[in-house]
């Protein structure tokens, strides 16, 4: 799996619990303390998916980004695939 899609699939595994998960506003230090990746190349891939819509980036006090419903998709396919493969 490519490694953005590793972030994906952590930011999704924050927030699929959440009764809203596309609203819930994650903060830069959740996907560090979850991730093997350095802050710069989280934001990197952050952007690159930003760039393919499955998130969504807000630049407030501290950096906030949230997973949309496209990114929501995506990452139960790969976290699916992900599976299959494990048993394989």
């Amino acid at each position: 799996m490519d490694n953005r899609y590793q972030i994906l699939v952590t930011l999704w595994s924050l927030v699929k619990e959440i009764p809203q998960p596309t609203q819930y506003q994650c903060q830069p230090r959740q996907l560090i303390l979850l991730s093997s990746f350095d802050w710069a190349t989280i934001y990197s891939h952050l952007l690159s998916l930003q760039n393919e819509e499955l998130v969504t980036i807000v630049q407030a006090d501290t950096l906030q980004f949230s997973i949309t419903q496209k990114g929501m998709d995506e990452a139960v396919s790969l976290a699916g695939t992900a599976v299959q493969n494990s048993l394989k």
